[in-house]
């Protein structure tokens, strides 16, 4: 098994001054390594097919409608499960996070906190491009978190990795990016993108209500 983690929003919590309204981590799981490898070679087929060169990374944020969805249609016939969680920067308490790292750490433990009965024996890759150090903790902080009672742990192996060079990064952060679209002023979008990838869609949990 193999997980693909990225976010949408910021960590930020100033709100109504750039920050974002919410922050969401979207867990993306192939249970098998082999669909995720059909997965990625069908990223890279589209890069050709929309004319991109073959190093374009795809970011939900930098492309037009048509495109978003040429890639969620690409990427839906795969057999993949999303669980994702946002917070709700709005009805968090003041002061409860002054600094964006122990937000991110957060939203990601709760991430995978609902998604515990969904992993088992999983390799996890989470795009980052942090310091040296919050990756060191941020992969102690996560293995701990997930660790049962009787020692043992559902994930086997946690990479940070730079999403530029994994194509199954870019995938969770479109997943991210669509999931957001709710968030967004403009919502005209968002049930295309929604239609597309619901069926994949197993846990999405919005906190505080």
């Amino acid at each position: 098994m193999i997980v693909f983690v990225d976010e949408s929003g910021d960590a930020g919590m100033k709100l109504g001054s750039g920050s974002s309204s919410h922050f969401l981590v979207a867990l993306v799981i192939f249970d098998a390594p082999e669909e995720a490898e059909r997965c990625d070679q069908c990223i890279k087929e589209l890069r050709a097919t929309l004319q991109f060169h073959a190093q374009h990374e795809f970011h939900f944020s930098k492309l037009d409608h048509q495109k978003k969805l040429s890639f969620l249609r690409a990427v839906s016939p795969f057999n993949f499960k999303i669980v994702a969680f946002a917070l709700n920067k709005a009805k968090v308490k003041e002061n409860t996070f002054q600094y964006p790292e122990p937000l991110y750490k957060c939203v990601l433990r709760m991430a995978f906190e609902n998604a515990q009965s969904y992993i088992s024996n999983a390799k996890v890759v989470i795009d980052g491009c942090s310091s040296r150090e919050f990756k060191k903790q941020l992969k102690s902080y996560l293995a701990s978190r997930m660790r049962k009672s009787d020692g043992s742990n559902e994930i086997k192996k946690i990479a940070i990795e730079q999403s530029h060079t994994n194509n199954l990064l870019q995938l969770a952060d479109m997943i991210a990016g669509a999931l957001s679209r709710q968030f967004k002023s403009q919502r005209e979008s968002e049930s295309e993108y929604r239609t597309l990838i619901a069926s994949k869609v197993v846990s999405f949990k919005i906190w505080p209500k």
